[in-house]
């Protein structure tokens, strides 16, 4: 093997890694399930993506947020009767994100812990009004 082999050979090698490189810092895989939101110098693009995102390296993130139903279990949760009496009760949310409006969220959400910041609010909220409307002999059960 002579050298002008071995350089072509080492430069093949450079390439290759190069385009390896390349490929691996500029796209992003959102994985079935889950939905991509892309945000260029912190603005967000309007269409939520799916499979293989192209983004440039440093510039554009894209963060996967899953999309899939699941369920939510709250335990004692505490509510107000009509009468003031506190009842206690468990419950069992089960949702998904819609990723149609995922990229709406999260411009008006912090997405980081969603269910804290939006879903058990409403969640709470709706259990109140509920409960709030009925007596407690009403929601009392043997």
């Amino acid at each position: 093997m002579g050298k002008t082999a071995l350089k072509a050979i080492s430069i093949a090698v450079m390439v290759i890694l190069s385009v390896v490189f390349v490929i691996k810092n500029t796209t992003t895989v959102v994985r079935p399930g889950n939905g991509g939101v892309k945000d260029t110098f912190g603005i967000v693009h309007p269409e939520t993506k799916h499979g293989l995102v192209w983004r440039i390296p440093y510039v554009s993130h894209v963060t996967t947020y899953n999309t899939k139903q699941q369920t939510e279990n709250y335990e004692e949760v505490a509510l107000k009767a009509s009468n003031l009496q506190m009842v206690y009760l468990d419950a069992a949310i089960t949702y998904q994100v819609n990723d149609v409006n995922l990229p709406a969220m999260v411009q008006e959400y912090d997405m980081s812990n969603y269910v804290a910041s939006i879903l058990t609010p409403k969640v709470e909220s709706a259990l109140q009004d509920a409960i709030g409307k009925n007596d407690i002999w009403i929601l009392v059960t043997d």
